[in-house]
């Protein structure tokens, strides 16, 4: 958080990292970002999000980059061929979210139909 933009937000609570308890009834909020900080976080989150850190710099962000246009490249080529469906990506460099509208069908149908089929997507 800026310096100057700080003073600008009021964090939604406060614990002792927070803020400095000075007495029963005053305490003192830091003046950095720090006062949004909450003493009690997710311990296993965090070990979760180094690991995987850790996993995909093993692979290589290039490597794992590539897989992913290709593996997208291909999904959008194939959806793309099919009657009635329309690939709505848009953009110079296109990420691993496709996106795609089916004919006549509302997201939610598309979804259900494609699950029974066991492929996930999210609407």
């Amino acid at each position: 958080v800026r310096g100057d933009f700080l003073p600008k937000l009021d964090p939604c609570m406060l614990d002792q990292e927070g803020a400095l308890v000075k007495s029963e009834t005053e305490i003192e909020l830091r003046r950095d970002a720090r006062c949004f900080e909450q003493y009690e976080y997710n311990f296993a989150g965090k070990v979760g999000l180094t690991k995987a850190i850790e996993y995909a710099s093993g692979m290589g962000l290039r490597d794992i980059e590539a897989r992913i246009t290709h593996l997208s490249s291909r999904l959008r080529q194939a959806l793309g061929s099919l009657h009635g469906v329309n690939v709505t990506d848009v953009g110079r460099k296109l990420c691993g979210i496709v996106t795609f509208e089916v004919d006549g069908l509302a997201s939610k149908e598309v979804q259900l139909k494609l699950r029974e089929r066991g492929i996930d997507v999210s609407v």
